[in-house]
């Protein structure tokens, strides 16, 4: 009888749409500290998200583990990753997730929904004519990418602060980087330590060199979230898993002649000795200073919107553009019983975040 029960189970496992086995990679040292990597499976139980996850590649993500350490060893990954409020066990074994800042153990492994909504103050703005609703009003959405990720993981990875989530368009990302700023140096990538910022380019593109941005973890790998929409998570990624999906994209990429064109992927990386600026007091329609946009900041309600949004223009397909409102929305985090981050559920909005469909080496199964 317990043959046949171990034999259904191992059935409904291997049947099951999300579940596999974690696949053992090269094992790696960050902070000279041996580690092993498995590749675990991320998934969501709805099939229309589950299509676009997969579609994207960001079906997956890395679990790092370090096992039993010595002290000298936890003391070299607490440096790292500047973890000082972290007390030796000799007997626990750690993994990557407990060296991690509290933000990004707080987002590991989850999605965030993007929400919408539409303020009365807004109907019938002529600016936004692409997230207008059928009764004329427009739509401001909350969500966030994967710059407004890595900008808000540097700015303060602590829980001392909420999580902001925002969005912006590459103009206004490219046109901060762009500028010599005090505390801010491009660094090479061998040179890089985690907390820095790598951004990734895509050359030639018509549209936008910038394509991606991810926090440095160590050893090739990073923290990201793949993209804005509802089927994303915030992962583990390595360098390839990043720019293989860029190339991908630009496999058949035509020039003007309509010829195919080579596109090379590039990478910068960025040191912040000072501490990144507030998402309201860098990005808002308050305080948005590239011209090309003052068009339609225009048109926000001065108070309070153009402190509490953005606006995202991006070219539109046959000219023009395609301009959105985006809420700043903050979301508490708080420390747990275990020490570790977290969403804090009393938080407006908490409830848009989703954990993963996924596995581990010790078969974990959390259900979005």
């Amino acid at each position: 009888m317990r043959s046949i029960l171990v034999s259904l189970l191992w059935a409904w496992i291997y049947t099951t749409p999300g579940i596999s086995f974690a696949k053992v990679l090269p094992s790696i040292k960050i902070a000279n500290v041996p580690a092993t990597v498995e590749r675990i499976s991320l998934a969501i139980s709805d099939p229309e998200l589950s299509s676009e996850l997969k579609q994207m590649g960001g079906d997956h993500s890395y679990h790092i583990s370090f096992g039993q350490i010595t002290e000298t060893q936890f003391t070299n990954l607490k440096v790292h990753f500047r973890k000082d409020n972290l007390n030796y066990n000799p007997k626990k074994s750690y993994t990557l997730l407990d060296f991690l800042p509290s933000k990004m153990q707080a987002l590991m492994h989850l999605r965030l929904e993007t929400g919408t909504r539409s303020p009365q103050e807004l109907i019938d703005n002529p600016a936004f004519t692409s997230n207008v609703t059928r009764d004329g009003k427009v739509e401001v959405h909350s969500t966030t990418n994967c710059w407004g990720t890595a900008w808000e993981l540097i700015r303060d990875p602590s829980a001392n602060s909420p999580f902001i989530a925002f969005m912006t368009g590459y103009r206004n990302i490219m046109n901060y980087f762009e500028v010599p700023r005090s505390g801010m140096s491009q660094v090479k990538e061998r040179d890089s330590i985690f907390g820095d910022l790598l951004l990734v380019f895509a050359n030639p593109d018509r549209d936008s060199q910038l394509q991606h941005a991810a926090v440095v973890i160590g050893s090739g790998y990073f923290f990201e979230r793949t993209d804005s929409g509802s089927a994303t998570f915030f992962r583990i990624v390595n360098e390839k898993d990043m720019t293989g999906r860029i190339a991908k994209k630009f496999e058949e990429f035509h020039d003007f002649t309509g010829n195919i064109q080579k596109v090379t992927i590039t990478k910068r990386f960025f040191n912040f000795s000072q501490p990144l600026p507030d998402p309201v007091g860098g990005f808002s329609a308050q305080h948005m200073l590239l011209d090309e946009l003052q068009e339609y900041i225009v048109y926000v309600p001065h108070s309070p919107s153009r402190q509490t949004v953005t606006v995202f223009a991006q070219p539109r397909i046959g000219g023009g553009e395609e301009v959105s409102l985006y809420d700043i929305t903050p979301f508490k985090i708080r420390i747990n019983e275990s020490g570790m981050g977290e969403i804090d559920p009393g938080s407006k909005g908490a409830d848009r975040f989703k954990k993963a469909l996924t596995n581990d080496s010790q078969c974990n199964i959390f259900l979005s």
